[in-house]
């Protein structure tokens, strides 16, 4: 993973220039504080990329931002969603502290949802949430497909195609660490296209949110639309739907 994240630097260092690459968006996979402790439902959530995230490349060169990168990923501190708060405005609900809800994200909302579905079928006894302030999300691990950004942008062609062949090593590496019992990419069966060679089984399905299934080695995969246009009753029980005949 370290060699990816040097090799990532180089790159967009080269193409962009290392003062736009040091503003850039750097994004390393992370899990929850109660992830490692569960056997029967490891849930790994993959989306497109992030629009804003911590700059770490700093007064580095690429092999420091590589090992910095990694060290990120590694962190056994356990402390990698503290960015999500509690939301003071409304109980149970949760913010990064400053403009950004989770509860408006359709992203983390029916992510939730999913979790929560599946925590009430494939737990048992199911996890009480309130006994963990309601923070579903420390049982996932979360991820995006491409790791580099500019700030405030999804990256487009030209970004993606710079670092796919990285971040295709990068994902592999990440779910081999993670080891989930269920990867679900709400990425759009365009934008896992070029991630594909890593898995298997690859079916088209006729479902109006998963549009595919694969596998990596065993772990069953479901690859969603993206959820901004649906609602969430609709997303959560088609998704559903398929989830629980590939489990």
């Amino acid at each position: 993973m370290r060699s990816q994240y040097a090799s990532l630097c180089s790159k967009f260092s080269d193409r962009y220039g290392r003062k736009a690459f040091d503003g850039f968006a750097h994004f390393a996979g992370m899990k929850g504080r109660e992830y490692d402790d569960q056997e029967r439902l490891r849930l790994m959530l993959v989306g497109r990329s992030v629009n804003g995230w911590p700059s770490y490349s700093a007064g580095l060169d690429s092999v420091s931002f590589g090992n910095r990168m990694e060290a990120v990923f590694r962190d056994e501190s356990r402390s990698a969603f503290d960015w999500i708060k509690p939301d003071p405005r409304k109980p149970c609900s949760f913010t990064n502290g400053d403009e950004y809800r989770l509860g408006a994200s359709r992203f983390w909302n029916y992510s939730g949802e999913i979790w929560k579905e599946l925590n009430n079928t494939v737990n048992c006894p199911a996890i009480q949430l309130a006994d963990y302030d309601f923070r579903w999300f420390e049982f996932i691990a979360w991820t995006n497909l491409y790791k580099i950004t500019e700030q405030g942008k999804t990256p487009g062609i030209r970004m993606t195609r710079l670092q796919l062949p990285e971040c295709r090593d990068i994902l592999r590496e990440e779910i081999e660490a993670y080891a989930p019992t269920l990867i679900v990419m709400e990425t759009d069966e365009s934008w896992f296209s070029s991630f594909s060679p890593l898995f298997s089984s690859v079916n088209v399905t006729r479902n109006p949110i998963v549009r595919i299934t694969a596998k990596h080695g065993s772990i069953p995969v479901a690859v969603t639309i993206r959820p901004e246009l649906q609602s969430k009753e609709f997303f959560v029980r088609n998704a559903m739907g398929v989830i629980n005949g590939i489990l």
